[in-house]
Protein backbone atom coordinates (compact mmCIF):
# COMPACT_ATOMS: atom_id res chain seq x y z
CA UNK A 1 0.00 0.00 0.00
CA UNK A 2 1.20 3.29 -0.54
CA UNK A 3 1.41 6.16 2.25
CA UNK A 4 -2.06 7.46 1.14
CA UNK A 5 -3.65 4.06 0.66
CA UNK A 6 -2.37 3.86 4.81
CA UNK A 7 -3.85 7.28 5.95
CA UNK A 8 -6.74 6.74 4.62
CA UNK A 9 -6.95 3.32 6.39
CA UNK A 10 -5.73 4.86 9.64
CA UNK A 11 -8.22 7.54 8.94
CA UNK A 12 -11.35 5.01 8.42
CA UNK A 13 -10.03 2.89 11.23
CA UNK A 14 -9.66 5.66 14.08
CA UNK A 15 -13.12 6.95 13.19
CA UNK A 16 -14.81 3.65 13.94
CA UNK A 17 -13.01 3.82 16.98
CA UNK A 18 -14.00 7.26 18.11
CA UNK A 19 -18.05 6.81 16.75
CA UNK A 20 -17.99 3.86 18.18
CA UNK A 21 -17.68 5.56 21.74
CA UNK A 22 -20.05 8.03 21.03
CA UNK A 23 -17.16 10.50 20.78
CA UNK A 24 -17.60 14.29 19.47
CA UNK A 25 -14.28 14.65 16.75
CA UNK A 26 -13.82 16.65 13.77
CA UNK A 27 -10.85 16.86 11.14
CA UNK A 28 -8.25 19.36 12.23
CA UNK A 29 -5.22 21.40 11.35
CA UNK A 30 -3.70 20.08 8.13
CA UNK A 31 -5.64 17.33 7.73
CA UNK A 32 -9.10 19.58 7.84
CA UNK A 33 -6.97 22.07 5.25
CA UNK A 34 -5.89 19.10 2.98
CA UNK A 35 -9.39 17.51 2.92
CA UNK A 36 -11.21 21.20 2.17
CA UNK A 37 -8.88 22.99 0.02
CA UNK A 38 -7.12 19.84 -1.69
CA UNK A 39 -10.02 17.26 -1.82
CA UNK A 40 -7.13 15.12 -0.75
CA UNK A 41 -3.82 14.98 2.17
CA UNK A 42 -2.05 18.33 2.04
CA UNK A 43 0.96 17.11 -0.73
CA UNK A 44 4.05 15.59 2.23
CA UNK A 45 1.38 15.28 4.89
CA UNK A 46 -0.34 12.27 4.05
CA UNK A 47 1.42 10.43 7.24
CA UNK A 48 0.20 12.54 9.62
CA UNK A 49 -3.46 12.63 10.47
CA UNK A 50 -4.68 15.25 12.90
CA UNK A 51 -8.08 15.35 14.55
CA UNK A 52 -9.63 17.04 17.72
CA UNK A 53 -11.56 16.48 20.67
CA UNK A 54 -12.76 17.65 23.46
CA UNK A 55 -11.05 16.53 26.59
CA UNK A 56 -12.28 13.29 27.75
CA UNK A 57 -11.37 10.83 30.40
CA UNK A 58 -11.89 7.84 28.00
CA UNK A 59 -8.05 8.11 26.04
CA UNK A 60 -7.56 4.53 27.72
CA UNK A 61 -10.36 3.19 25.56
CA UNK A 62 -9.20 4.79 22.49
CA UNK A 63 -5.58 3.45 22.99
CA UNK A 64 -6.92 0.22 24.07
CA UNK A 65 -9.46 -0.64 20.90
CA UNK A 66 -6.35 1.50 18.74
CA UNK A 67 -3.98 -1.31 19.66
CA UNK A 68 -6.24 -4.37 18.92
CA UNK A 69 -6.60 -3.23 15.01
CA UNK A 70 -2.49 -2.53 15.16
CA UNK A 71 -1.72 0.91 16.26
CA UNK A 72 0.98 1.74 18.99
CA UNK A 73 1.39 4.51 20.81
CA UNK A 74 3.77 7.02 19.34
CA UNK A 75 3.39 9.63 21.83
CA UNK A 76 0.86 10.16 24.87
CA UNK A 77 1.03 13.71 26.53
CA UNK A 78 -1.73 15.36 28.55
CA UNK A 79 -3.74 17.18 25.85
CA UNK A 80 -2.38 14.95 22.80
CA UNK A 81 -2.63 11.12 21.99
CA UNK A 82 -0.23 10.34 18.76
CA UNK A 83 -0.74 6.94 17.12
CA UNK A 84 1.13 5.02 14.95
CA UNK A 85 0.48 2.08 12.18
CA UNK A 86 2.62 1.17 9.11
CA UNK A 87 4.88 4.81 9.82
CA UNK A 88 1.94 6.74 9.37
CA UNK A 89 0.67 9.20 13.06
CA UNK A 90 -2.50 9.92 14.09
CA UNK A 91 -2.48 13.10 16.42
CA UNK A 92 -5.58 13.37 18.62
CA UNK A 93 -5.69 16.73 19.94
CA UNK A 94 -7.62 17.31 23.30
CA UNK A 95 -9.24 20.77 24.10
CA UNK A 96 -10.28 22.05 27.35
CA UNK A 97 -12.96 24.18 27.06
CA UNK A 98 -13.06 27.68 29.53
CA UNK A 99 -15.50 30.75 28.50
CA UNK A 100 -15.60 31.09 24.73
CA UNK A 101 -11.96 29.70 23.77
CA UNK A 102 -10.98 26.07 23.72
CA UNK A 103 -7.46 25.28 24.71
CA UNK A 104 -4.70 22.42 23.72
CA UNK A 105 -1.13 22.65 22.88
CA UNK A 106 1.69 21.53 20.27
CA UNK A 107 4.39 19.23 21.62
CA UNK A 108 8.01 19.18 20.59
CA UNK A 109 9.51 15.86 22.57
CA UNK A 110 8.03 16.06 25.81
CA UNK A 111 7.46 19.79 26.23
CA UNK A 112 5.21 21.73 25.23
CA UNK A 113 6.18 23.79 22.11
CA UNK A 114 3.15 26.13 21.97
CA UNK A 115 -0.46 27.06 22.99
CA UNK A 116 -3.23 27.28 20.90
CA UNK A 117 -6.25 29.10 21.62
CA UNK A 118 -9.26 28.74 19.41
CA UNK A 119 -12.48 30.37 20.12
CA UNK A 120 -15.05 27.09 20.85
CA UNK A 121 -17.55 28.02 18.67
CA UNK A 122 -15.57 26.32 15.75
CA UNK A 123 -15.75 22.58 17.11
CA UNK A 124 -19.62 23.55 18.85
CA UNK A 125 -20.86 23.71 15.55
CA UNK A 126 -19.57 20.77 13.27
CA UNK A 127 -20.86 19.64 9.04
CA UNK A 128 -19.53 16.51 7.44
CA UNK A 129 -17.43 16.99 4.38
CA UNK A 130 -17.11 13.75 2.43
CA UNK A 131 -13.36 12.76 2.32
CA UNK A 132 -12.48 9.52 0.34
CA UNK A 133 -15.85 8.32 0.50
CA UNK A 134 -16.68 8.76 3.97
CA UNK A 135 -18.23 11.87 6.02
CA UNK A 136 -15.70 13.58 8.35
CA UNK A 137 -16.58 16.13 10.86
CA UNK A 138 -15.39 19.84 10.10
CA UNK A 139 -15.75 22.93 11.70
CA UNK A 140 -19.36 24.50 10.18
CA UNK A 141 -17.43 27.62 9.72
CA UNK A 142 -14.24 26.04 7.97
CA UNK A 143 -13.50 29.31 5.96
CA UNK A 144 -13.60 31.24 8.63
CA UNK A 145 -11.39 28.54 10.83
CA UNK A 146 -8.65 28.05 8.62
CA UNK A 147 -8.20 31.77 7.74
CA UNK A 148 -7.72 32.02 10.99
CA UNK A 149 -5.45 28.92 11.34
CA UNK A 150 -3.66 29.15 8.32
CA UNK A 151 -3.77 32.87 7.38
CA UNK A 152 -4.09 32.46 3.32
CA UNK A 153 -4.67 29.19 3.26
CA UNK A 154 -5.48 28.94 -0.24
CA UNK A 155 -1.68 29.28 -1.63
CA UNK A 156 -0.20 25.95 -1.05
CA UNK A 157 2.72 25.39 1.05
CA UNK A 158 5.25 22.88 0.72
CA UNK A 159 5.29 20.96 3.94
CA UNK A 160 9.24 21.28 5.38
CA UNK A 161 8.43 24.59 4.47
CA UNK A 162 5.76 24.96 7.32
CA UNK A 163 5.95 24.29 10.49
CA UNK A 164 2.90 25.37 12.58
CA UNK A 165 4.43 26.41 15.90
CA UNK A 166 6.70 29.00 13.90
CA UNK A 167 3.73 30.23 11.50
CA UNK A 168 3.11 33.98 12.13
CA UNK A 169 -0.49 33.77 10.46
CA UNK A 170 -1.59 31.14 12.76
CA UNK A 171 -3.38 33.56 14.93
CA UNK A 172 -4.88 30.33 17.41
CA UNK A 173 -0.96 29.61 18.58
CA UNK A 174 -0.33 31.73 21.70
CA UNK A 175 3.62 32.26 23.38
CA UNK A 176 1.78 32.66 26.56
CA UNK A 177 0.75 30.12 29.20
CA UNK A 178 -2.74 30.41 29.92
CA UNK A 179 -4.33 28.47 33.28
CA UNK A 180 -4.30 25.29 32.99
CA UNK A 181 -8.64 25.42 32.22
CA UNK A 182 -9.61 21.23 33.82
CA UNK A 183 -9.64 22.22 37.25
CA UNK A 184 -11.58 26.07 36.86
CA UNK A 185 -15.15 26.45 37.35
Amino acid sequence: MTIKEEAVKNLIDIKSILDELDITWWLDCGTCLGAYRDKDFCKGDEDDIDLGTWFLPNRVEIIKKAKKIGFEVYHEWEREIALKRNGNKIDLFYYDIKDDNAYTCFYSGEQVAKYVVVPKHFFERLAYLEFYGEMYPVPLEIEKYLDKRYGNWHVKIPRKEYLCTTDTNNQFIKDELWIHTKNQS
